[in-house]
């Protein structure tokens, strides 16, 4: 049935619904995080993110200026 639901959609609603599900599944991450780390700020909310999507080996390799580019762009 939800098979059968998802085929009849158009592109355009089914490229609609997954952006949903994303940025849903993205605000569920960000809360979650939020719980864990009261007080850290936006930017280290966002390489906590970064940390749980890719890995912290990922997020360690990262060069500072990348790091400080992230934090900066969310404090804003």
């Amino acid at each position: 049935m939800q098979r059968e639901l998802l085929l009849a959609q158009s592109l355009e609603e089914r490229v609609h619904l997954i952006d949903s599900m994303c940025t849903g599944i993205t605000e569920l991450a960000l809360a979650g995080i939020e719980r864990q780390h009261p007080e850290a700020s936006s930017g280290e909310t966002m390489i906590h993110l970064m940390t749980r999507r890719y890995g912290k080996q990922f997020v360690d390799e990262l060069p500072v200026e990348a790091i400080d580019q992230i934090c900066r762009a969310q404090e804003q």
